[in-house]
């Protein structure tokens, strides 16, 4: 049966040949890192303030759980969150989120 010869042959290891990927390694990298994360993230947040200072502290934790989430990617968390970049830097900045430590290879 040639058919089962080529079933066969597919389960034969490629020496040699690195293993193929459906997904690009950043891609695993960024999936094996936010396995880390709790796996529902919780804050805490208190009420007894002005909802302007409410609604910043939300957003940080919000940013910021996307940004390690994401792997430090800008252009991802744009998409994610429904907001243009360059608008994301602005708010990101006003929040006072630190960009430096969600970048990949940084401290």
């Amino acid at each position: 049966m040639p058919g089962a010869w080529v079933e066969a042959a597919e389960e034969q290891p490629r020496w040699g040949v690195p293993e193929q990927r459906d997904e690009p390694r950043h891609a695993r990298d960024r999936d094996r890192d936010f396995a880390r994360l709790p796996e529902r993230a919780e804050q805490r947040f208190e009420l007894d303030r002005p909802l302007r200072e409410a609604r910043d502290a939300f957003e940080k934790s919000y940013f910021e759980f996307h940004l390690a989430k994401e792997g430090g990617s800008m252009t991802r968390v744009a998409e994610k969150t429904g907001l243009e970049r360059t608008h994301l830097y602005r708010k990101l900045k006003q929040l006072g989120v630190d960009l430096s430590r969600n970048k990949r290879g940084g401290p």
